[in-house]
């Protein structure tokens, strides 16, 4: 798979992280406590998918939600970075939908299970073109909405955020060797809820990076 940039060039994706738990209005909303560290999951290659496309709910579940996640590329990696070589990783950013299987999701979470078939399933992960950035301070304010149905859903400033770009990056790099074409899905803001078939989602981030998937 491959990840597009708004100036026509691209890059091949390498692993997808994802996190949990990075807003505390989305924390109240699913009833849980603030990690004292950021939550790490991971999403498979074929997870990913792109604008415009049909998205299908899988026949063993009877929830899929939605879930709205302002996205980072990395342009180069490393191991046990420090912050200021964390933010030289940062080479664009994106929007993207965290869809999950939430009753699949509560299931594995009574049982203390993992959340790989929730969350990694088959497009899973749709993603938007990424715009390149030189300063990556920019991540830290950028206004995101989610539309359901051109109903709103979600909005967010990345402001928000408990556990920052940077801070991040340097928390995945002491267990991961981070590389260049990684992706990670930055967590979601409250609002989350189930997607029907019919339905048309879009999501957009600092005005003009745009998502549009529709549900079957």
């Amino acid at each position: 798979m491959k990840i597009y940039f708004t100036d026509s060039t691209d890059d091949i994706i390498n692993t997808i992280f994802c996190l949990g738990l990075n807003y505390s209005d989305h924390i109240t909303e699913m009833s849980h406590k603030q990690s004292e560290t950021p939550v790490i999951f991971i999403k498979p290659e074929t997870s990913i998918c792109y604008n415009e496309e049909l998205i299908t709910i899988p026949n063993l579940s009877q929830r899929m939600d939605y879930e709205l996640e302002m996205l980072i590329y990395l342009k180069q990696g490393g191991m046990n970075l420090n912050a200021q070589d964390a933010g030289k990783c940062i080479g664009a950013y994106g929007v993207g939908i965290d869809l999950t299987l939430r009753d699949l999701q509560q299931k594995a979470k009574e049982k203390g299970l993992p959340w790989s078939v929730a969350k990694g399933f088959f497009h899973s992960a749709p993603i938007s073109y990424f715009k390149k950035v030189d300063n990556s301070d920019l991540l830290n304010n950028l206004n995101m909405q989610l539309y359901v149905n051109n109903q709103i859903k979600q909005t967010v400033n990345t402001s928000q955020m408990i556990f920052k770009p940077i801070d991040i990056i340097c928390y995945l790099s002491h267990f991961f060797p981070l590389k260049q074409g990684d992706i990670i899905f930055t967590g979601t803001p409250s609002g989350i809820g189930q997607l029907y078939s019919g339905d048309r989602v879009y999501a957009s981030i600092d005005g003009d990076l745009e998502l549009n998937i529709s549900i079957r």
